[in-house]
């Protein structure tokens, strides 16, 4: 009776403790690259504008790698450490530390120019041709507010005609893990083990 007594103490807690798990941290590996795209790319060097990446951010050609820093499974949010950085002369916008939001369908960084005060998670890029089916993918699609920004920068304010351009693709690499959910689970049932060990031992005694 105490032996049962003790299992069904265990199980009791093992549901109380993984009843909460509803938004999972995620796991801080891996990197989101994005690979911008070629008319972007062509639009940038036509400008003047080069594109160099901000640490731990790097970059391999058009490639840029931005490591995962966390995130959870409630809001579908992957944050990130590094950015990118566009400057043609004197002139520069940098975006830092992305935060996709899955949920709502957004990309979202701090942003510094030299034409306006900087300002903290502005939404720059909206997401299309999502696919959740392996590491994540999605393209970046260039937001009124990054056009306004871009042409305050760059173009005294002129309207660059760039929203609704897709910026470039972005995949995840590794997908996003999150932290184990069953990791109370498991430490319960070790606890419902090391009580049947115990009851062995003392009836051996």
């Amino acid at each position: 009776m105490r032996l049962f007594a003790i299992a069904a103490a265990a199980l009791a807690a093992a549901a109380v403790w993984a009843a909460p798990v509803r938004a999972l941290p995620i796991a801080a590996t891996g990197t989101t690259d994005v690979t911008v795209a070629d008319p972007v790319l062509t639009f940038l060097t036509g400008a003047g504008i080069a594109p160099s990446p901000l640490a731990p951010a790097s970059a391999s050609g058009a490639t840029f790698s931005f490591p995962i820093a966390g995130g959870d499974t409630d809001t579908l949010s992957i944050t990130h450490s590094g950015g990118l950085r566009l400057e043609a002369g004197a002139a520069f916008l940098e975006a830092a530390n992305f935060t996709i939001d899955g949920a709502g369908g957004t990309v979202s960084a701090d942003v510094a120019s030299s034409a306006f005060a900087p300002a903290s998670q502005v939404e720059i890029f909206g997401l299309a041709a999502v696919d959740l089916s392996g590491p994540i993918t999605a393209d970046l699609v260039i937001n009124d507010t990054l056009n306004t920004a871009l042409g305050a920068t760059f173009a005294g304010g002129a309207d660059l005609g760039l929203t609704d351009t897709v910026f470039g693709s972005a995949s995840t690499s590794p997908a996003p893990v999150p932290l184990p959910a069953a990791m109370p689970l498991m430490l319960a049932g070790l606890g419902v083990f090391g009580a049947l060990r115990l009851h062995r031992r003392m009836a051996a005694a």
